[in-house]
């Protein structure tokens, strides 16, 4: 037990980590010395479980939120390659349709040509039938 209080008199074990730049100091009383109003009273033992026990669940605590903050990397970089397939097939269709409605305009082009071209056969057989018609009256 003596050698557990001299650890604690010659080394940092005397305080306890809490966070950064919050720290308990621990103050080895001797008996009889008197002591503040205001504190705990642990032996030496129980002062040294407490300390393993706050600074194990700080280290649980850093890690349990290194761990998230991993998990929400992975996810943001699993989300940028879902966004980039999507981008792509977003690309890939704006593609297709480009391609297809171009060939519906040369489909309407052709269309209108044609509808031109038959239009003005019908209109000379419709002026040959008229004037050969008048012709075989007239004569």
């Amino acid at each position: 037990m003596w050698i557990l209080g001299f650890i604690l008199q010659a080394s940092n074990v005397t305080t306890i980590t809490l966070a950064e730049g919050q720290q308990v100091h621990a103050v080895k009383l001797q008996l009889g010395q008197p002591a503040s109003e205001d504190g705990a009273f642990l032996t030496a033992r129980d002062f040294l479980r407490v300390k393993t026990a706050v600074e194990r669940n700080r280290a649980r605590c850093e890690g349990a939120i290194h761990a998230s903050i991993h998990t929400c990397i992975d996810g943001l970089k699993r989300d940028r390659g879902l966004v980039g397939a999507e981008i792509q097939t977003l690309k890939e269709t704006a593609d297709v349709l480009a391609a297809s409605l171009k060939h519906e305009r040369l489909r309407a082009k052709q269309a209108t040509h044609a509808r031109r071209l038959w239009f003005w056969v019908a209109m000379s057989a419709l002026s040959t039938t008229a004037a050969l018609t008048v012709w075989q009256v007239l004569q």
